[in-house]
């Protein structure tokens, strides 16, 4: 006996539970954000672990030139260094530096530090100051400062001039920016036989996706700008890529 099968209903019955079904509309959309989250976070780690290199050019070239992420440090070293290495540096204070507050202090004691990897004896402002006490001398006249030079047994001093010093602030986002311009003088004739000049910036926070995203971005760039030690960090920067381009005349 043959058994006759019934047609099957495409009505569901009330016991079989409901089919979500997704809209069409929403889903493109929602991949859309997804993949656009996606692209922004990975061009953000390869940004981000691309470190910029320091790029040594003479003065004069164009910076503007140079590729993107460069730290670009101008320099000239006059013939005459190479004829007679400095065997003591006087570190003066900087010019141009009385707008800034204490920078010029920190500017004139990093530079110090620094030079002390490329010159054999380096007079400290502690110690400039110390001896300008002792004999008298005001350093802020060029006639004493060959004095005080000629007293503590220096044939080169150190300049410094700040170039600017600016800060950014807008709510999620803060940056700094410091230049400096270093320059070796011989004493005997006037003659800068070294000069560098360098700007550097730093900078915290973004571009936020989300409110929550917002609030940490303007947390971190609150901290940013409140933090004292970071024109001090930054200058510490600057001084060592100028140093970097100067001539060792440690003896090994």
């Amino acid at each position: 006996m043959i058994e006759r099968k019934g047609r099957q209903s495409n009505v569901p019955s009330y016991d079989q539970a409901p089919r979500v079904v997704t809209s069409p509309f929403r889903q493109p959309a929602r991949r859309r954000w997804w993949r656009c989250a996606a692209w922004f976070l990975l061009t953000a780690l390869a940004v981000s672990s691309c470190a910029p290199n320091t790029q040594f050019v003479p003065i004069g070239e164009s910076a503007s030139a140079s590729p993107i992420g460069r730290r670009v440090v101008e320099y000239e070293i006059d013939p005459a260094f190479y004829a007679t290495f400095p065997e003591c540096v006087l570190v003066l204070p900087p010019s141009g530096g009385a707008k800034f507050g204490t920078l010029p202090t920190v500017v004139e004691l990093a530079f110090s530090r620094q030079l002390t990897s490329k010159i054999p004896r380096v007079i400290d402002p502690t110690q400039r100051d110390r001896a300008a006490r002792r004999l008298g001398i005001d350093i802020s006249q060029p006639q004493e400062i060959e004095a005080l030079a000629e007293e503590l047994d220096c044939d080169t001093v150190a300049l410094t001039t700040l170039l600017g010093a600016e800060s950014t602030y807008l709510l999620t986002w803060a940056s700094i920016q410091i230049g400096l311009d270093s320059r070796l003088m011989r004493i005997s004739d006037r003659r800068v036989i070294w000069r560098a000049r360098h700007v550097s910036a730093r900078s915290e926070g973004g571009l936020p996706l989300s409110p929550l995203g917002a609030i940490w971005d303007s947390v971190r760039s609150s901290r940013f700008v409140e933090d004292p030690d970071v024109p001090n960090s930054v200058i510490e920067d600057i001084t060592r890529r100028l140093v970097a381009s100067l001539p060792n005349t440690l003896k090994p």
